[in-house]
């Protein structure tokens, strides 16, 4: 179901975790997007786990050093989570498994 709201606050008590989407949502590769490093402050001071996600090739490491670079604080989030990381993690996996 669709609902229009203002903000999060209207819905903070509704989920018990965010996800949000690294490049286009909270940076562009250059700069933070307005409202987003006051955003995950305000999710974080009220306990309210994010997990950021990507597509990017590269590890999740690699995005929060890019992220602390754009401003953003890594206390605010709880990882960054990629597709880069999952699959060299998948990979290992396989090894590990002899597949």
């Amino acid at each position: 179901m669709t609902q229009d709201i203002s903000g999060l606050a209207e819905i903070e008590g509704a989920f018990d975790a965010v996800l949000a989407d690294q490049f286009g949502v909270l940076h562009d590769g250059v700069s933070a997007f307005e409202g987003a490093l006051g955003t995950l402050a305000w999710l974080a001071s009220r306990r309210i786990p994010v997990a950021v996600l990507s597509n990017s090739g590269r590890s999740g490491a690699a995005n929060e050093k890019r992220m602390r670079a754009l401003g953003f604080d890594s206390a605010h989030f709880h990882e960054a989570i990629t597709s880069g990381s999952l699959a060299a993690q998948r990979l290992l996996d396989m090894v590990a498994e002899g597949i």
